[in-house]
Protein backbone atom coordinates (compact mmCIF):
# COMPACT_ATOMS: atom_id res chain seq x y z
CA UNK A 1 0.00 0.00 0.00
CA UNK A 2 2.54 2.64 1.19
CA UNK A 3 4.72 1.30 -1.67
CA UNK A 4 2.09 2.93 -4.28
CA UNK A 5 2.08 5.54 -2.61
CA UNK A 6 5.12 6.43 -2.60
CA UNK A 7 5.72 5.17 -6.55
CA UNK A 8 2.83 7.74 -7.30
CA UNK A 9 4.71 10.54 -5.55
CA UNK A 10 7.55 9.75 -7.54
CA UNK A 11 5.47 10.19 -10.67
CA UNK A 12 3.90 13.21 -10.09
CA UNK A 13 7.89 14.37 -9.71
CA UNK A 14 8.76 13.43 -13.06
CA UNK A 15 4.94 14.57 -14.13
CA UNK A 16 5.74 18.18 -13.19
CA UNK A 17 9.53 18.62 -13.49
CA UNK A 18 11.56 17.60 -10.83
CA UNK A 19 12.75 19.72 -8.17
CA UNK A 20 10.25 22.57 -8.41
CA UNK A 21 7.74 19.62 -7.51
CA UNK A 22 10.06 18.63 -4.45
CA UNK A 23 10.14 22.07 -3.26
CA UNK A 24 5.96 22.35 -3.76
CA UNK A 25 6.17 19.01 -1.61
CA UNK A 26 8.04 20.63 0.59
CA UNK A 27 6.21 23.63 1.19
CA UNK A 28 2.88 21.55 1.36
CA UNK A 29 4.66 19.84 4.10
CA UNK A 30 4.99 23.22 5.84
CA UNK A 31 8.93 24.05 5.24
CA UNK A 32 8.98 26.81 2.47
CA UNK A 33 12.09 26.83 0.97
CA UNK A 34 11.16 29.39 -0.99
CA UNK A 35 11.31 29.54 -4.95
CA UNK A 36 14.17 28.83 -7.50
CA UNK A 37 16.53 31.40 -9.03
CA UNK A 38 16.76 31.58 -12.87
CA UNK A 39 17.76 29.78 -14.56
CA UNK A 40 16.00 27.00 -12.74
CA UNK A 41 12.09 27.35 -13.40
CA UNK A 42 9.38 27.48 -10.31
CA UNK A 43 6.19 26.03 -10.75
CA UNK A 44 3.56 28.11 -12.47
CA UNK A 45 0.37 28.95 -10.83
CA UNK A 46 -1.75 26.15 -12.68
CA UNK A 47 0.84 23.30 -12.12
CA UNK A 48 0.30 24.20 -8.62
CA UNK A 49 -3.43 23.96 -8.82
CA UNK A 50 -3.09 20.73 -10.83
CA UNK A 51 -0.75 19.24 -8.63
CA UNK A 52 -2.68 20.29 -5.76
CA UNK A 53 -5.54 18.59 -7.25
CA UNK A 54 -3.48 15.46 -8.08
CA UNK A 55 -2.42 15.10 -4.89
CA UNK A 56 -5.64 15.11 -3.44
CA UNK A 57 -7.08 12.71 -6.31
CA UNK A 58 -4.32 10.10 -4.85
CA UNK A 59 -5.21 10.68 -1.82
CA UNK A 60 -1.48 11.73 -0.70
CA UNK A 61 -2.24 15.04 1.33
CA UNK A 62 -1.44 13.01 4.45
CA UNK A 63 1.86 11.74 3.53
CA UNK A 64 3.17 15.37 2.74
CA UNK A 65 1.65 17.83 5.31
CA UNK A 66 2.18 17.78 9.04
Amino acid sequence: MLYSKVITLISLLSKYGGMATGKAFMKIAGIDCGDFRPPVRNLSASDRKMLMEDIKRFELLQYISQ
